[in-house]
């Protein structure tokens, strides 16, 4: 036997230290993604670092809280926003959302879509006042419902529905402040 011919597992035959001795190969840790409940909880926070760090007093709503999970307001000029945050994690700009939506349009209600890329790099916010998103949402299923399946029969409405956040909100925390003449 030559030795550099020898597999891994030869060489726990051989006179080599007790440390080396039968070491298991590493294998390449796979990628592991957060649980939603994680990664929904981990956009809440983000969205609250990056308003503070704009200089908004942000606070993580309460779990009950419906079509809220940040409430922040700017110190100076006493504007007031809610804000309802969607994460994903992963390259893609489609979200899911619910029916709701459709429904929750309001001018100091604002969506704040996250996009976790990796452990190292800075999340990306869209940021899209919730009145854009209630009338893409409520356009897009009513077009996706006038379709019919591959197979001919007719799609039956559910209570989910798809958005593509549009580079024109990347970063976009001016919308915010819209109303106003401070600088998000």
């Amino acid at each position: 036997m030559g030795g550099d011919s020898l597999s891994r597992k030869d060489s726990c035959h051989l006179q080599l230290p007790a440390p080396l001795a039968c070491m298991p190969t590493r294998k390449k840790k796979k990628h592991h993604k957060l649980s939603k409940n994680l990664s929904g909880t981990a956009g809440e926070y983000f969205v609250a670092a990056e308003l503070s760090r704009r200089g908004w007093l942000a606070s993580i709503a309460l779990r009950s809280s419906e079509a809220i999970d940040v409430l922040a307001i700017h110190p100076r000029t006493h504007k007031q926003v809610t804000i309802q945050v969607k994460t994903r994690q992963g390259a893609g700009t489609k979200w899911t959302l619910q029916q709701k939506a459709e429904g929750l349009h309001d001018s100091h209600i604002f969506y704040v879509f996250v996009r976790l890329l990796d452990k190292k790099t800075r999340p990306d916010f869209y940021v899209v006042p919730s009145k854009l998103v209630a009338q893409h949402v409520r356009r897009r299923h009513r077009k996706w419902l006038s379709k019919n399946k591959r197979d001919g029969r007719p799609r039956k409405n559910t209570p989910l529905r798809r958005y593509f956040t549009p580079d024109d909100y990347l970063d976009a925390w001016e919308q915010l402040a819209a109303e106003s003449s401070i600088k998000a």
